[in-house]
């Protein structure tokens, strides 16, 4: 994680980037992680507490489509995972300085692995859209 967050804070303090994008992908096999059961033992711990990480992301995407089928549930919560990664680069103080300044723009993608389209979440409307349409 420490190494992460330093190229975050180089990123954004020392290269001035302009933008950074969050891109989830279709079939991911992190969040397909996130709905199963996981006994911990001395070799999956540190998996489990990267698989914390999402809890937010299980507990909203069953709340919200918990009646849908798997495969649907699984691509919201890839793409619930890249907004709510954007959420959290918002905590650290460079990045929000830098976006409150208006030069950092932050960017939520999913990519679909099988047809190659790139989705981006419109702010505005709360959806992800195709990038070739923009």
């Amino acid at each position: 994680m420490l190494v992460q967050v330093s190229a975050i804070e180089y990123a954004v303090s020392h290269l001035n980037v302009t933008d950074i994008i969050v891109c989830g992908h279709s079939d991911c096999g992190a969040v397909k992680e996130l709905f199963l059961e996981h006994t911990p033992n001395n070799e999956n711990h540190n998996i489990i507490n990267w698989l914390a990480l999402g809890k937010e992301v299980k507990d909203i995407t069953l709340e919200s489509v918990g009646d849908k089928p798997f495969t649907f549930q699984r691509d919201y919560a890839e793409k619930l995972s890249a907004v709510n990664q954007i959420k959290n680069l918002l905590t650290y103080p460079a990045v929000k300085r830098r976006v409150e300044e208006g030069n950092l723009f932050l960017h939520a993608w999913h990519y679909k692995i099988d047809t190659g389209e790139v989705y981006y979440y419109d702010d505005e409307c709360e959806e992800y859209k195709l990038l070739d349409e923009v």
